[in-house]
Order: C-alpha cells, then structure tokens, then sequence
C-alpha cells in the first residue's frame, strides 16, 4: 500500500470535518457512522506517519476536533468498530516498541565512518565484529603504495561529543578493564576523538600517559585520559602522521598469519597453555610487572600498594604469587615473581615457559628466544631492552619469572 502523507491525510480530515462545520448532515444513521469511521480511519494512520516522522525530527501538531464534540469520544475509543480499533491499537504498541538509536551510537557510527574514510588512504583498515570488540574498533596496517608492510596498530575511536574539553586536552573516560585490554595487545592501540564537525581528528596514545600517571589506577573503575589539542590532524592527510608512525615502528611486534588481523588482538595460545597447567592470568599489581622497571621506589610502591623496605626493596604477597621489586638507587632496576601453585617444582622436570609467561600477559611472539636448559629458559624482550627470565631456582621451589634491564643481552 502506498503511503500517504500527513498534508494529505489532513486535506481529507478538514474537508470532512468541514462537512459538519458547514451545517451538513445525515439522512441515514449508517452514513453518519462510515463517515465517523473514515475520520477516525485517517487519524489512526495520520498517528502512524507521525510516529514513522519523529525519528527525522518531525514536529506536526495535531488537527483540531473541537468543531466536532461527538468525535472525542471516538478518539477515546468509545463507539468505535472493533476492527479499526484494534488494528489502531496493534500499530500504536508496535510503534512505541521498537528498538531506538541512541544519540551516542549515532555520534559513534559517524566517528567510526569518518575515520575508516581517511585512514583508508594509507592503510588497511579492518573493523573489528561487534562480538569481537572488547575495546579495539580497527586493526590498521600501514601500506606502502599497494604493498602492506607488516606494521600493524590499533585505534579505539570516540566522537568529540563524548568527551570533555579540558585545557589544553580533551578527557575522555576509559574502563580500566579496557586499558588492561590495551596493555595485552602486541601491537600499540591509540585513542582517537574524532570532531565529525570540522573534519579533525585527535589522538593519544594512553600507555605513555598510564606510565606516568601517579595513582593507582588499577583500583579505580575509570580513567580519564587525556587527549592533546595539539597532536591533531584533519582528514585532508595522506601518510600516518609522523608521531604516530615513529610510535608503530617502534612497538608493533604481532603481524597477521595467513591474512588473520584478528588473530593479533590476543595473547590465545599462551594464556591457553597456562590454564592446561592450572593457572590463571593474573591481575593487578602482577600484571605485566616489567612496567615497574625503572619506576621511582615511591611510585612504584603506590601502583603495587606496598611499602618499601629499609633499602628500598618491595614485595607483595598474594595466594597466587610473591613478587619482589629490587631497588638499586631511587629506582627499581629488577623484579622477580613466584608463582605459588607451581611449588614444588624440581629442577630436573622440564617446564613450559610460554605457558608460564602467558600468566603475565606476555606474548612469547614479541621475545627473542636465547637461552635453554631444563630449569632455565632466558628470552630477550628488543623493545623494551629486557632480558626475561624463566626457571626453577633450586629443588623444590615454585617456577619464577624475572625481568631485569640490567642485565639485557648481558
């Protein structure tokens, strides 16, 4: 059925209230009622357009009935025909239940779209599904001209509606569940705002400030992250800006196997082998505990809630774990975990060392392999320039992790 418009439907409505206004009547009872009917025929389908409008912003007011009083009692639904009444019915409940597309999914989307539009000159941009994205909204591959070249990041993007301006930044607020998400990934993740407006674009890349933030983030639900006015571009670019690049070759370790992007997004077969042995990954403050190396003792102690000892040294016991932070200096230079449940382990029994470096949160793709004995397996980390080391110290203890600077490729 072809539909009609409202300044149609109201055409007819006021040249049949017109009707009655003018002095016309009705010879024939049945006459009155079709004509009853047909006026509330056109309201119930006037309701429907209107209803169908709202979603574009549409604000039509209703026709006026005053100059026909027998009609509001039809409009309440008294003396009406059952039929019309009840189709009437069924469209006004199926109107008000349908699903509604939230202000913020409409900011998101054209965010989102804007983005892939211009990043799409110089990369291979992937969306990650829906049921995949846990915080990541692209996987993005620099292209040299046609070719890809390996180096791959990741974007998490926002629209400027959603944030705050702040000073010099814009604040945007990210579940701490989502930046230990980021902090997983073997390739870097930015935050983008986009300002659908004027066509700009901001970033930040929330693990530089995350090293430096003071408090002890881990404990909070949120964090604001803030995002610098000044590192902005808009969407006439044609390379990856510079500081964005520099930050991609440095960091991106993980490249798609067999054309598989979203095979980079996660640790997989690692963090699956430590629960073969039992274990789970742990969280906060051992998680990842090479981002103490090289920390202040009195930040590293308020990001692990412990307190240094008399030579600046910290440990922090948990069920699962007891981890040191050695100091040498004002800073920790060493740190050194036990993982509990492994204990006892004997030195001649051969271990899994990705297995167990899956319970930190490291993938063993991003490390150099380099050394291998039966209680001992030593890795390099290149971009972060620290040696890793797996073993069983003496007979009967627990398997440890340790990571040192100091000692990298020594």
């Amino acid at each position: 059925m072809e539909r009609r418009s409202i300044e149609d439907i109201d055409k007819e409505l006021e040249s049949l209230i017109s009707f009655t206004e003018n002095g016309g009547g009705f010879g024939d009872p049945d006459a009155e009622k079709a004509h009853d009917r047909k006026i509330q025929y056109l309201l119930s389908l006037r309701e429907q357009e209107i209803s169908r409008n709202k979603s574009a912003g549409s604000d039509i007011d209703s026709p006026d009935l005053s100059s026909i009083p027998h009609l509001i009692s039809l409009t309440e639904g008294k003396h009406l025909d059952p039929e019309l009444w009840e189709r009437g019915k069924i469209s006004s409940i199926i109107m008000t239940n349908l699903p509604k597309r939230t202000k913020s999914q409409k900011i998101g989307v054209s965010a989102a779209d804007l983005l892939n539009f211009v990043f799409d000159k110089f990369c291979n941009v992937i969306p990650v599904p829906q049921e995949r994205d846990l915080g990541i909204d692209f996987i993005c591959e620099i292209m040299q001209g046609e070719h890809p070249t390996g180096k791959l990041f990741n974007i998490q993007c926002k629209g400027k509606e959603e944030a705050k301006v702040k000073g010099n930044s814009i604040t945007v607020p990210i579940k701490v569940t989502t930046l230990n998400y980021w902090s997983l990934q073997s390739n870097p993740t930015f935050l983008i705002v986009v300002d659908c407006q004027n066509h700009l674009f901001y970033w930040s890349f929330p693990q530089n400030f995350l090293r430096s933030f003071k408090k002890n983030w881990q404990r909070q639900k949120t964090v604001s992250i803030p995002v610098p006015i000044e590192n902005c571009f808009d969407q006439d670019i044609n390379t990856l800006p510079s500081q964005l690049a520099s930050i991609v070759s440095s960091q991106a370790s993980a490249i798609p196997k067999n054309g598989d992007y979203l095979g980079t997004l996660t640790l997989g077969d690692a963090v699956n082998r430590a629960i073969t042995y039992g274990l789970h990954v742990l969280r906060a403050p051992f998680h990842r505990p090479f981002q103490y190396i090289g920390m202040p003792i009195a930040d590293a102690a308020r990001s692990v809630g412990g307190k240094p000892n008399e030579v600046g040294n910290i440990i922090v016991d948990s069920e699962q774990a007891h981890m040191l932070l050695e100091a040498e200096g004002n800073f920790i230079n060493y740190v050194d975990v036990e993982l509990k449940k492994t204990a006892p382990w004997s030195q001649k029994r051969p271990f899994d060392s990705e297995a167990i470096l899956g319970v930190f949160s490291i993938n063993p793709s991003e490390l150099e392999p380099a050394r291998k004995q039966t209680n001992f397996h030593t890795y390099y980390d290149h971009n972060k320039k620290l040696k890793i080391s797996v073993s069983c110290q003496y007979e009967g203890a627990p398997l440890s992790v340790g990571f040192s600077s100091k000692y990298y490729k020594a």
